[in-house]
């Protein structure tokens, strides 16, 4: 079983003020922010299940193994969330983090901090955690995108140790995206 907060709600100490705590009453509002995004602007060449796409965000905001932050814009509509659910490496019995999503509206992405805010809710939700289970929990987050990618991975860099990279080959792998200035190689 992941680990969980037995019922109890976080202690809101160091909590962002711009960040709250999502839960059932958010799902929809949630589930037309990403799917909405998603659908404008997929990149990845996966294709898009609303159903699932509603299942995660169903499943998160009940804090059934996960916790969804959000962030309101002037309307009382989200603006920015972060999803974090309990994983475990494939290597280990030992729980981990791992961010589903980390996402802000184009219209707010500048001048507002809001990605550093979701940032700081995933650190302190890392943190609260950590506390629970009696050890440091790692926080994974991920970055995948064709779009902006050097820029997304500094953002990213300043939260975090990158470890790692993503390669795509076969069908869909986009080198009509890649913003790297790579056509057809690996960059080497």
């Amino acid at each position: 079983m992941p680990p969980s907060r037995n019922g109890k709600e976080p202690a809101d100490s160091g909590r962002p003020a711009s960040v709250r705590i999502a839960g059932p009453a958010d799902v929809e509002a949630l589930y037309w922010l990403l799917l909405g995004d998603l659908q404008a602007d997929n990149s990845l060449g996966v294709p898009v299940s609303a159903r699932e796409v509603a299942r995660i965000v169903r499943k998160l905001c009940s804090g059934d193994g996960g916790i969804v932050g959000v962030i309101d814009g002037l309307h009382g509509k989200p603006v920015g969330s972060v999803a974090i659910e309990a994983a475990k490496p494939w290597f280990s019995d030992t729980w981990i983090l791992s961010q589903v999503w980390l996402f802000v509206t184009v219209d707010e992405r500048h001048g507002q901090h809001f990605a550093d805010d979701l940032f700081s809710f995933a650190e302190w939700h890392r943190a609260d955690m950590s506390a629970k289970v009696g050890y440091d929990m790692v926080l994974e987050n991920t970055v995948m995108s064709r779009t902006r990618l050097p820029a997304k991975i500094r953002l990213w860099g300043r939260h975090g140790q990158q470890i790692g990279g993503v390669f795509w080959t076969g069908a869909g792998n986009g080198q009509e995206h890649n913003e790297v200035g790579h056509t057809g190689d690996n960059g080497a």
